[in-house]
Formats: C-alpha cells, structure tokens, sequence
C-alpha cells in the first residue's frame, strides 16, 4: 500500500469545486455506501496504482464536477487517425473533440453518460448518445467502428476487463486506438490547492480509480488483445503553466489576475517563471498520449 487517506478529507477537498459534490461524497461515507478509509496500492510489476476498493459515485456527480474542453492531445489523436474514418469517442462530453473530428472528414458518433453534456453536443448538430458501449451495441448491433478516442476516461473505469471486452464487440479488426489519461508527473503536483495527500484531489476515487504509466498501459493492452504503438508526454510549456500558476494565485486571495496593469501582471508570471524553472525539468503537461492497434 502506497497511500491510505481518510475519505472525509477527499470529499471535504471537493468543496472548492461543488458543494453538491461535496454533500453526496459525505452522504455515501455516512451511508456506508463507500469507505471511511481510501486505499491506494501499487503493483509491482506494472507500476500501476490502484484503489482498493474501487467505489465510484452516483452518474449525477460529473455534472457536477467534470469540466470540458480542448486538450493538447485532440490534434496529436486526428494527425494520427488519417482522415475519413468511422470514428468513436467514448466520453465525448460537450462535443469538443467530435466537433474537430467531424470537420476533418469523421463519420463522428459520440457516448457519455452525463446527459446535460450530451445535450449540448446534439444542439451543435454532433452524433451523441447518453449511452454506454453495451446500450450502443444493442441500438446498432451492426455498427463498427475503425477509430476509437477516449480522452482521460481510463482512469475513471472500475472494470477494464469488461471494458475492453464491450469495445471488440463494435470495433473492426483493423481498429486503433487514440486515448490519454492524466500524465504521473504533471504540472498540477506543483499546486498546492489541488494537493491532498501525494496527489491532486481529483486523482482519488470516486474521480479516478487508477493512476497509469506507460508499462502499465503496455500490459493492459496487450492482455485485452491490443498492441501499444507509442505514449508520448505533454510537454512543460514554461510560460503558459507559469501564467496559470500566477493566475491561481491571485484567484486564491479573491482577485483576478486581469485587473492588475499590463506591467504588474508581466512582474507577476516572470517570478512564477523563476520558480518554475527547476522543475520544468522534470514535469510534463497534463496528458499522456497513447495510441494501439489490434494485436
């Protein structure tokens, strides 16, 4: 075991977030419904950490908490999907990614279960169902997909076996695989908000499951019938995380990093720069980044 964690206080660290969020965590604690005490281990082998046990919130938490938009990792995902493709996302939230797969040249087709997001994804015209890969199997048992995407859902799944063995049942032979998950070394380990015990809050259930790298991710695969082709890291982008970090900052204290003067606001980035600069070396973006075909 690598970390053992009072759950009271992963739900408490919501509480920046939503306060909703943080009522129902404190209630299924309450109830029973979820340990008191989270677990995390680390295998050995593979280096992956795990909760144990899993426990996941109830559907309507990702309302609450999930937040949608564009990743590092969309462009990388079509450069490497070619053009033309019968294309699935898994998760697609609000429609980001399947609105630029669309525009180059995807027959698009979109699952999530938050149903607010789905919604706003169909009123852009975007193919989205509130299903998951089983519901989809049984609306359109003769759909098959050559492109599967799924951006930061593989830590959020409890049964990845069952996963994989509902995604061969609506991929073709020929299929690949385009998807990423939160990045070990990520940049947001320097935030001290977001830090509850050796990670960002987020990366504890009932958010996450499971923490990956790319070894782990090697052998998932391959034991699901999958061959890895490459990861790669989202970079450190020194400036831009540094001008987050300032932003954060002041946000914290109650004010906007936009209502100081252009001067004071340049002052402001240049010292998170300096004291970025070391563990620019050593932290990557938010994503990691993997692709796979059939084995």
């Amino acid at each position: 075991m690598v970390e053992l964690i009072e759950t009271s206080r992963i739900a408490e660290a919501w509480s920046t977030v939503s306060a909703t969020a943080t009522d129902a965590l404190k209630h299924e604690i309450n109830t029973a419904s979820i340990p008191e005490q989270t677990q995390i281990f680390r295998c050995d082998r593979c280096q992956l950490e795990f909760a144990n046990p899993m426990y996941s919130a109830l559907s309507d938490w990702y309302g609450e908490v999930e937040q949608y938009g564009n990743r590092w990792e969309f462009q990388q995902c079509l450069a490497d999907m070619g053009a033309g493709s019968n294309l699935l996302e898994i998760g697609c939230g609000e429609g980001y990614f399947l609105e630029l797969a669309a525009q180059a040249g995807h027959r698009a087709f979109g699952l999530d279960f938050n149903s607010g997001a789905v919604k706003i994804a169909q009123a852009k015209g975007l193919n989205a169902q509130c299903w998951d890969l089983k519901a989809l199997k049984e609306h359109d048992h003769q759909q098959k997909f050559d492109r599967v995407a799924f951006f930061h859902v593989l830590e959020h799944i409890d049964d990845l076996d069952r996963f994989f063995a509902d995604l061969a049942m609506v991929t073709t032979e020929t299929a690949t695989l385009h998807f990423s998950c939160p990045h070990p070394q990520r940049f947001t380990n320097l935030i001290e908000p977001h830090q509850l015990g050796k990670r960002d809050y987020w990366d504890y259930p009932p958010h996450h499951q499971t923490r990956w790298v790319p070894n782990a991710i090697e052998q998932l695969l391959s034991r699901c019938g999958w061959k890895l082709i490459k990861t790669i890291d989202e970079l450190f982008h020194w400036v831009g995380v540094s001008g987050y970090l300032a932003a954060a900052k002041h946000q914290r204290n109650g004010r906007s990093l936009a209502e100081l003067s252009p001067l004071r606001r340049k002052a402001e980035i240049l010292a998170q720069m300096v004291q970025t600069l070391l563990p620019s070396q050593r932290y990557s973006g938010i994503s990691l980044y993997s692709m796979a075909v059939r084995a």
